[in-house]
């Protein structure tokens, strides 16, 4: 026969003759208990998380939208004087007219409030802010009327609120408009304006209006504007359905002293 194979396993010499295999160490009560121990752990601190996470869920589920994303505005109307409507320049738009309101911060309401009542809130504390008119009393705030435009609640985020203004919303020791009303005569009416406004005037032409807000907010407060002037004609008029165009039905009556209708 020939020789081994070279690729044969050689024996180990340091092996002792009929020693056994090395077998694993068996395993103590101690440790034992230390891993049950550990199980029960892990199965509890598991468990706690879960319950974390379903209530997080829950709370999550309960809570209103924030209102920082929605933003209020007035459409204030001096049955006299016509719209009243703020100056503000900024570096994109420039100089342009804006409504009163603004952002709807989060202590405009209770965490549970409703948009309606929440953005209602926000939209008055900015018209104190903005003009020094106060509305903020209960008092004040019934006045104050939440207008849904084309049937909808909001425009995307913005709510609109209507309200007229009397001779005692004047600001004392407020600034007068440089402007004149609808019959030529100088606006006897006073405001505390903010830094973020250079001015103030009261339009009396909605159309008119319109078109100095077209600039505020995306365009989206002169489509309110005119969605609101129009829902109040037929709701005076007793119309049903639009027969002519908006723009031709406002320009008819646009001045003063048919403002009173729309609110």
């Amino acid at each position: 026969m020939g020789g081994m194979c070279s690729q044969e396993k050689k024996e180990n010499p340091h092996k002792v003759p009929g020693a056994l295999a090395p077998q694993p160490r068996p395993l103590r009560k101690k440790d034992a208990n230390e891993d049950a121990q550990g199980s029960q752990l892990d199965a509890s601190k598991l468990s706690r998380q879960e319950q974390q996470k379903q209530q997080q869920q829950q709370q999550q589920e309960q809570q209103p939208s924030p209102v920082q994303e929605r933003r209020g505005f007035i459409v204030a109307h001096h049955p006299q004087y016509g719209y009243l409507l703020l100056l503000a320049e900024k570096k994109k738009k420039g100089r342009h007219y804006q409504l009163p309101g603004g952002h709807v911060d989060a202590a405009d309401g209770s965490p549970y409030a409703s948009p309606e009542d929440a953005c209602k809130v926000g939209a008055v504390r900015e018209l104190f802010e903005e003009t020094g008119i106060d509305l903020r009393p209960q008092l004040g705030l019934e006045r104050v009327k939440h207008c849904p435009i084309n049937g909808l609640q909001d425009l995307k985020g913005r709510w609109f609120y209507s309200v007229e203004l009397r001779n005692t919303d004047s600001v004392p020791g407020g600034e007068l408009s440089t402007g004149v009303g609808g019959t030529g005569q100088p606006i006897i009416f006073k405001l505390r304006l903010s830094d973020e406004h250079n001015g103030f005037c009261f339009e009396p032409d909605v159309n008119k209006a319109a078109q100095m807000i077209e600039a505020h907010s995306g365009g989206h407060n002169k489509t309110a504007l005119l969605a609101m002037a129009l829902a109040g004609m037929k709701t005076r008029a007793g119309e049903g359905t639009a027969g002519r165009s908006s723009t031709a039905r406002l320009s008819k009556h646009s001045r003063a002293s048919n403002a009173s209708d729309y609110f």
